[in-house]
């Protein structure tokens, strides 16, 4: 609540982010793919009425720094609203496991090291009519972890296994629970039971087959959610089906791989007797496999079921361990290929990722399979769909020839990208360089330079006809990367360039002239930065260029000259030691080695290893700076919290450039700055800051930047001391852009008129879009559109932070302009009339994410929450406000404990149904309305935050009328005790 803070993320795109798929999932329209270098594409997943299936980029998950080896989708409700019933489970090589929202990638919550190996595999440990409560990560690794679902905490380490281990969870009909199949390498099978109470791993039986696969390793186990016990295993050249009864393997099928060079990659269940299976190069077989006949005897007919525990679409009765099961197994158990779809393309870079779902059955429509893949190619990613043919749908199977077919035309992803693909120059870096003004860099060698407003208003691709725009010339090959030096002891203003020329050159901020260059490097360069503040002697202004070959430069800017030189090394540079006073440098290497050089004689004095190169690097008596490896992705490094700046960057060119707009603080600052000084607003205290997530330094300013170029960053490990200038004033027309960024253009034209001609505002190029940061500042961006309403449409979540960042900037915006008389006008039009103007598809805000800022200390924040929250209240359907009461009331502390759900979960609970109750009682049922009377009291006495009585106390006297008689009751059955 009071400690929320409200960051938004601002994308100027340049290209669609392209990487390699490695993983790929389906669910409830949507397809979620892992790229090699750890992003996540989200995509909307559109069948039309002639049965044309189209993909649409939605939005752009960011937080994994390696490629993503593994996704699931599981259930899992993240703020009670309607359709936002599913999570994203992601894993990546270095063995980092994050969850996300499926509709709008947001991360929920993430653990950097769950698995001691690669995962390739995460099943969620629950039967088909339960929400999952643990997860089961296996992979290149002799253990399996297994997770808790909705925290991603380490429930259990199952390690112990000789070999590699597969593993998968199957019900047991016999003891009516949920076991564990597990499979090393050479096919030996063992049962296990998951104890979820005292959460531990019983063996239960040692010896229940081995799968013959004639050597081949078992890479999978899947689970038939169609039969009970069925399991298919996965090998290059087998894939193998078997029952499990009774602690024993049975009717055992195989299919041997139909092309010689070919191998299985993946299968999966598409019904109780139809499975798919799909190999590296694209083919996919659709082959029909006999069940086992099951004859039990008549006594026990009459055996109760729990359909709690028995899959869907089963009709095996559990029996009890007394009663012999006879198996009737035909000696004739082999699958039949009924359908083949191949690839005409062989021209491929890695395996083929395949998914296959099924549509619904609406309005009399029979649901049909759709297959769709995706293959990497040099030109980039492309996708292909395919329709099963309506014979391999029907059940049973026909008894005739084997349809063959292939993949339908070949789609690129950059295809369907909503913006045109540029041909050159390609943008290769994207920096800040002050608070107006940002660069480009281009593959050309040119370095543009222009106004935020002009990058954020215009195609930053079309440059020719703006007299506002500096251009730089004199690099020969790409810009590799760019810097704005922070101090310098002369009153000019550089900026510094390194390119692909291995040269690295100086520029006059003034008038755009080159003042040097320096061609110390042999490879190309690739970090620019400075020295920490504290360093002395002459390396204070300097600054540090980096290439390739991990060689290092220490140039002046004073005297524009190169004082040291230090050769290239096989390992990158991980972290510099500046130990001036003692006049040596220590660099410490990938290797775990120190190599440390004499400042006065630029030579090499030794080489450590080891333990002690560890032991001196670590040293706090010295300023110690940490070099970021080569990365897609790079953080802005600086002390300025309004604005911050990421670059996305892959194969040399920028993908786009996030900026970081801390909404709390924009406001504070334009009060600090604008506001008071004009007298539109008189004796208005400035924010409290102390009360923020991101506490900003006295040194407060609208944008900090990115200096890192694309890949680039160097952080000191001690705090460096803040600049001692005096703080300038905020420009108003970066405040102007900002505004004119978030606002949504296009879906009303009278409230286009009004803020173009009458607030001054301009119209943001459609390279413009918006996200949401996550868990542990992980973000989620959307796809650009041409069509503003699509943002409306993503998810709850989303349309709450978009309309509480505008509205919130309105009233000090417009009282810096002087125009208060037009904030009815963008209030009234974004609080109530929106949803008319977006349509039918339209999320209303989230209440969940607008009870966070119910006690927020910025007052135009906290009075923008409220009554966004009202709004929503009043134009949302009354079956997703019920699915919301739903699911927040049995988090009330008046009937749950803190050994089931944290204090800060139901705190939020108390806050939110206390908020629709204080306004709008009928809503709540009087059992909940009695249960949030009670949980507001025990808010007041037991909550250990000030903010959660705070608010509890507000919502007490503000629905008083509403509370009352349960509270009297409360307080009388209280003293009659």
């Amino acid at each position: 609540m009071a400690s929320s803070s409200l960051v938004v993320p601002l994308v100027l795109w340049n290209r669609l982010p392209s990487s390699p798929v490695t993983t790929v999932v389906y669910k409830e329209g949507h397809v979620a793919t892992g790229l090699k270098d750890g992003f996540i594409w989200i995509y909307r997943c559109i069948v039309d009425e002639q049965g044309v299936l189209q993909l649409q980029h939605k939005v752009l998950c960011i937080g994994h720094k390696s490629a993503i080896t593994a996704l699931t989708i599981t259930e899992g409700q993240t703020d009670g609203c309607v359709g936002n019933n599913y999570v994203l489970i992601s894993a990546s090589e270095d063995g980092e496991v994050m969850k996300w929202c499926l509709l709008d990638g947001r991360c929920l919550v993430c653990i950097p090291k769950a698995f001691d190996g690669m995962i390739r595999s995460i099943k969620p440990l629950a039967t088909c009519a339960e929400t999952p409560k643990f997860l089961l990560c296996s992979g290149f690794a002799d253990e399996i972890t297994i997770l808790n679902s909705s925290s991603l905490e380490i429930v259990r380490v199952w390690a112990g296994h000789n070999d590699w281990v597969a593993c998968t969870p199957f019900y047991d009909s016999d003891a009516r629970q949920i076991k564990l199949l597990s499979s090393n390498f050479n096919g030996f099978l063992k049962i296990w039971a998951f104890d979820e109470i005292k959460q531990t791993i019983i063996k239960e039986y040692d010896n229940v087959g081995i799968l013959q696969a004639q050597g081949d390793k078992i890479l999978e186990l899947i689970n038939n959610p169609y039969d009970i016990g069925v399991i298919m295993a996965i090998t290059n050249n087998f894939i193998i089906i078997f029952t499990i009864r009774r602690g024993k393997m049975h009717n055992m099928q195989s299919i041997r791989i139909l092309k010689n060079g070919a191998f299985w990659t993946s299968g999966a269940f598409l019904t109780k007797n139809m499975i798919l299976v799909c190999t590296q190069a694209g083919d996919a077989h659709l082959y029909s496999i006999t069940c086992t006949p099951r004859k039990y005897p008549s006594e026990n007919g009459h055996l109760p079921m729990n359909p709690g525990f028995i899959p869907r679409r089963s009709s095996l009765p559990d029996l009890k361990k007394t009663n012999k099961e006879k198996l009737s197994i035909p000696g004739h158990a082999k699958p039949k290929l009924v359908e083949s779809i191949y690839s005409s393309n062989n021209e491929f870079l890695d395996l083929t990722k395949i998914i296959v779902f099924a549509t619904p059955s609406v309005e009399g429509k029979t649901s049909r399979w759709y297959m769709i893949s995706f293959r990497n190619q040099l030109e980039g990613t492309s996708f292909s769909w395919k329709l099963l043919s309506t014979t391999a749908q029907e059940y049973p199977i026909c008894e005739r020839h084997v349809q063959e077919s292939s993949w339908g035309s070949e789609t690129y992803l950059s295809d369907i990208w909503p913006l045109r693909n540029y041909q050159s120059p390609k943008i290769t870096v994207i920096t800040m360089v002050n608070d107006d003004q940002i660069a480009f860099g281009y593959e050309n060698g040119e370095i543009c330079i222009m106004p935020i407003s002009t990058a954020l208003t215009m195609d930053s691709q079309d440059t020719s006809s703006l007299n506002t725009i500096k251009t730089l010339k004199g690099h020969f090959g790409k810009i590799t990367c760019m810097y704005t030096p922070s101090f310098t002891h002369s009153d000019h203003k550089h900026f510094v360039s390194g390119g692909e020329d291995c040269s690295v050159r100086i520029w006059s901020l003034e008038n755009g002239k080159r003042l040097t260059s320096f061609t110390y490097h042999s490879m190309p360069v690739t970090h620019l930065f400075e020295p920490p503040a504290e360093t002395c002697g002459r390396t204070r202004g300097c600054i540090i260029s980096i290439a390739k070959d991990n060689s290092l430069s220490i140039i002046s800017l004073d005297e524009m000259s190169c004082l040291y030189n230090f050769g290239g090394y096989s390992h990158h540079i991980c972290k510099i030691q500046w130990r001036i006073p003692e006049n040596l440098l220590l660099l410490y290497y990938g290797d775990e080695s120190t190599h440390i050089w004499q400042t006065n004689t630029s030579e090499l004095y030794q080489i450590v290893k080891g333990s002690t190169a560890r032991e001196m690097i670590v040293d706090k008596a010295w300023q110690t700076s940490t070099v970021s490896p080569h990365d897609s992705l790079s953080y802005a490094n600086n002390k300025v919290k309004a604005l911050s700046s990421i670059n996305l960057q892959n194969n040399g060119v920028s993908d786009c450039q996030i900026f970081m707009i801390n909404v709390k603080q924009l406001i504070n600052d334009i009060y600090h700055y604008h506001v008071s000084q004009i007298g539109s607003r008189v004796n208005t205290p400035v924010v409290n800051t102390e009360d923020f997530d991101e506490k900003p330094d006295k040194l407060s300013k609208i944008f900090s930047w990115s200096t890192n170029g694309a890949s680039q960053q160097c952080i000191t490990s001690s705090s460096p001391s803040i600049s001692e200038t005096e703080t300038q004033a905020i420009d108003a027309s970066s405040v102007q852009i900002l505004v004119s960024a978030l606002m949504t253009w296009g879906v009303d034209n009278s409230l286009d008129r009004v803020c173009s001609e009458k607030l001054g505002l301009k119209k943001p190029s459609n390279q413009i879009s918006f996200g949401l940061r996550g868990f542990n500042g992980n973000l989620s961006v959307a796809a650009p559109s041409n069509d503003h309403r699509e943002f409306w449409k993503i998810s709850q979540t989303m349309t709450a932070a978009h309309l509480l960042s505008i509205v919130g900037l309105t009233r000090p915006f417009l009282l810096m302009k002087g125009l208060e008389k037009y904030t009815s006008d963008i209030i009234t039009h974004y609080g109530t009339m929106l949803p008319e103007f977006v349509g039918t598809k339209f999320h209303h805000s989230s209440l969940a994410f607008l009870s966070k800022y119910f006690q927020d200390p910025a007052e135009d924040i906290r009075h923008s929450a409220r009554t966004l929250f009202s709004a929503a209240l009043t134009s949302m359907p009354p079956i997703e406000l019920q699915s919301i009461i739903d699911y927040w009331k049995q988090f009330l502390p008046a009937v749950t404990s803190q050994d089931v759900y944290a204090q800060q979960y139901m705190a939020k609970s108390t806050i939110l149904l206390g908020m629709i109750g204080a306004d709008h009682p009928k809503f709540l049922s009087k059992k909940v309305s009695e249960n949030t009377a009670l949980s507001l009291i025990l808010i007041l006495h037991e909550d250990p935050k000030l903010a959660h009585r705070l608010a509890a106390l507000e919502l007490c006297g503000k629905g008083f009328s509403t509370w009352e008689p349960y509270i009297l009751y409360f307080l009388y059955s209280f003293l009659s005790i």
